[in-house]
């Protein structure tokens, strides 16, 4: 990663001082670039995305209903929604089961400690460079 830059800001009242909207804009070494916009201080219906890849574009203007994911591939293919499958379970059900069974040895670990501490350096990068809005 060549830098993380970060903005924040409290725009719901509350009783506690944590912000609550946050803007990250990353620059990577091999010149792709990232962002993430968001946080509890957007409403839940505004939640939406886009994740361009070389070859695919996902997309959604509400993150929270699969009903709404456009799925484009870069010559302008769009697969439809009957081709696209999604889970009801709990993401996080999931998650946690998935790392009990590893840690009991029925699974291998999902994410290798060196990833894991890749992600929280990332966090804390974009954690140390955040300036108020």
């Amino acid at each position: 990663m060549v830098s993380i830059n970060a903005i924040v800001t409290k725009k719901v009242p509350s009783e506690h001082q944590i912000e609550d909207i946050v803007s990250v804009n990353l620059r990577f070494d091999s010149g792709a670039v990232g962002s993430f916009l968001g946080g509890t201080g957007f409403p839940a219906a505004g939640y939406g995305f886009c994740l361009r890849f070389e070859s695919v574009t996902l997309s959604s203007e509400r993150a929270l209903d699969p009903g709404r994911l456009t799925v484009e591939t870069a010559a302008g293919f769009r697969f439809s929604k009957e081709e696209m499958t999604f889970s009801r379970e709990e993401p996080l059900q999931v998650e946690v089961g998935q790392w009990l069974a590893s840690l009991q040895g029925d699974l291998p670990m999902p994410i290798s400690g060196e990833d894991a501490r890749k992600s929280v350096a990332l966090v804390e990068a974009a954690y140390n460079s955040a300036t108020p809005a």
